[in-house]
Protein backbone atom coordinates (compact mmCIF):
# COMPACT_ATOMS: atom_id res chain seq x y z
CA UNK A 1 0.00 0.00 0.00
CA UNK A 2 1.65 3.04 -1.36
CA UNK A 3 0.28 5.46 1.79
CA UNK A 4 -2.17 5.18 4.22
CA UNK A 5 -4.67 8.03 2.80
CA UNK A 6 -4.09 6.07 -0.40
CA UNK A 7 -5.23 3.05 1.24
CA UNK A 8 -7.95 4.51 2.98
CA UNK A 9 -9.62 6.03 -0.30
CA UNK A 10 -8.98 2.88 -1.90
CA UNK A 11 -11.03 0.95 0.48
CA UNK A 12 -13.69 3.72 1.12
CA UNK A 13 -14.28 4.00 -2.76
CA UNK A 14 -14.59 -0.31 -2.74
CA UNK A 15 -17.11 0.44 -0.09
CA UNK A 16 -19.23 3.36 -1.83
CA UNK A 17 -17.90 3.01 -5.27
CA UNK A 18 -17.98 6.61 -5.69
CA UNK A 19 -16.24 9.59 -4.00
CA UNK A 20 -19.58 10.83 -2.97
CA UNK A 21 -18.78 9.40 0.96
CA UNK A 22 -15.18 10.31 0.71
CA UNK A 23 -16.59 13.77 0.59
CA UNK A 24 -19.37 13.05 2.99
CA UNK A 25 -16.81 11.44 5.97
CA UNK A 26 -14.56 14.50 4.78
CA UNK A 27 -17.44 17.12 5.77
CA UNK A 28 -18.92 15.71 8.89
CA UNK A 29 -17.41 16.73 11.80
CA UNK A 30 -16.46 14.18 14.79
CA UNK A 31 -19.22 15.65 17.02
CA UNK A 32 -18.05 13.97 20.28
CA UNK A 33 -14.73 15.59 19.72
CA UNK A 34 -16.25 19.60 19.13
CA UNK A 35 -18.58 19.25 21.51
CA UNK A 36 -15.80 18.55 24.27
CA UNK A 37 -13.74 21.52 22.41
CA UNK A 38 -16.40 23.92 22.91
CA UNK A 39 -17.06 22.84 26.57
CA UNK A 40 -13.78 23.14 27.65
CA UNK A 41 -12.76 26.21 25.22
CA UNK A 42 -9.82 24.41 23.59
CA UNK A 43 -8.02 26.13 20.95
CA UNK A 44 -8.54 23.46 18.23
CA UNK A 45 -9.81 22.14 15.09
CA UNK A 46 -12.55 19.97 15.03
CA UNK A 47 -11.49 17.01 13.06
CA UNK A 48 -13.79 15.74 10.15
CA UNK A 49 -15.09 11.84 10.48
CA UNK A 50 -12.11 11.36 7.47
CA UNK A 51 -9.53 12.93 9.37
CA UNK A 52 -10.46 10.55 12.27
CA UNK A 53 -9.88 7.72 9.79
CA UNK A 54 -6.78 8.48 8.94
CA UNK A 55 -5.83 9.70 11.81
CA UNK A 56 -6.43 5.97 13.45
CA UNK A 57 -4.98 4.16 10.44
CA UNK A 58 -1.80 5.80 10.70
CA UNK A 59 -1.39 5.08 14.52
CA UNK A 60 -1.80 1.79 13.54
CA UNK A 61 0.23 1.82 11.29
CA UNK A 62 2.74 3.40 13.14
CA UNK A 63 2.20 1.44 16.21
CA UNK A 64 2.57 -1.70 14.46
CA UNK A 65 6.11 -1.20 13.35
CA UNK A 66 7.26 0.46 16.77
CA UNK A 67 5.98 -3.02 18.19
CA UNK A 68 7.09 -5.24 15.16
CA UNK A 69 3.37 -6.52 14.98
CA UNK A 70 2.76 -7.87 11.32
CA UNK A 71 -0.73 -6.67 10.54
CA UNK A 72 -2.29 -6.50 7.22
CA UNK A 73 -3.44 -2.70 7.64
CA UNK A 74 -5.28 -3.05 4.69
CA UNK A 75 -7.53 -4.69 7.00
CA UNK A 76 -7.26 -2.63 9.29
CA UNK A 77 -8.05 0.21 7.55
CA UNK A 78 -11.48 -1.26 6.27
CA UNK A 79 -11.95 -2.32 9.81
CA UNK A 80 -11.61 1.46 10.79
CA UNK A 81 -13.29 2.76 7.69
CA UNK A 82 -16.46 0.49 8.04
CA UNK A 83 -16.87 1.57 11.80
CA UNK A 84 -16.89 5.43 10.86
CA UNK A 85 -18.98 5.41 7.79
CA UNK A 86 -22.13 4.85 10.19
CA UNK A 87 -21.33 8.18 11.54
CA UNK A 88 -21.11 9.91 8.18
CA UNK A 89 -24.98 8.27 7.52
CA UNK A 90 -25.82 9.15 11.03
CA UNK A 91 -24.27 11.43 12.92
CA UNK A 92 -20.95 11.03 15.38
CA UNK A 93 -22.42 11.29 18.92
CA UNK A 94 -21.13 8.63 20.85
CA UNK A 95 -23.74 6.92 23.72
CA UNK A 96 -21.51 7.74 26.48
CA UNK A 97 -21.94 11.75 25.39
CA UNK A 98 -23.38 13.75 28.59
CA UNK A 99 -26.10 15.79 28.58
CA UNK A 100 -24.18 18.18 29.74
CA UNK A 101 -21.77 17.67 26.83
CA UNK A 102 -24.49 17.32 23.94
CA UNK A 103 -26.11 20.75 24.90
CA UNK A 104 -23.00 22.03 23.30
CA UNK A 105 -23.86 20.64 19.90
CA UNK A 106 -27.36 21.93 18.66
CA UNK A 107 -26.79 19.14 15.87
CA UNK A 108 -27.76 15.88 17.70
CA UNK A 109 -29.36 14.66 20.64
CA UNK A 110 -28.32 11.25 22.45
CA UNK A 111 -31.19 8.26 22.25
CA UNK A 112 -29.63 4.94 23.00
CA UNK A 113 -32.39 2.98 21.41
CA UNK A 114 -32.90 5.05 18.36
CA UNK A 115 -28.87 5.30 17.84
CA UNK A 116 -28.83 1.85 18.09
CA UNK A 117 -31.44 1.25 15.26
CA UNK A 118 -29.83 3.79 13.25
CA UNK A 119 -26.46 2.08 13.19
CA UNK A 120 -28.13 -1.10 12.45
CA UNK A 121 -29.50 0.23 9.42
CA UNK A 122 -26.51 2.22 8.37
CA UNK A 123 -24.55 -0.77 8.91
CA UNK A 124 -27.43 -3.09 6.75
CA UNK A 125 -27.50 0.02 4.07
CA UNK A 126 -23.27 -0.48 3.61
CA UNK A 127 -23.04 -4.48 3.71
CA UNK A 128 -25.22 -4.76 0.55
Amino acid sequence: MKTIEAGVKSILERLDNSTVLINKLKQTPRTGFEVRIKKFSLNLPVQSIYDHVLSVATNSDILATLFNIDLDIEKIIYSIAFHDIVEALIGDTPEFTSKELIKFSQKYSVNTKEKAIQEQKANNQISQ
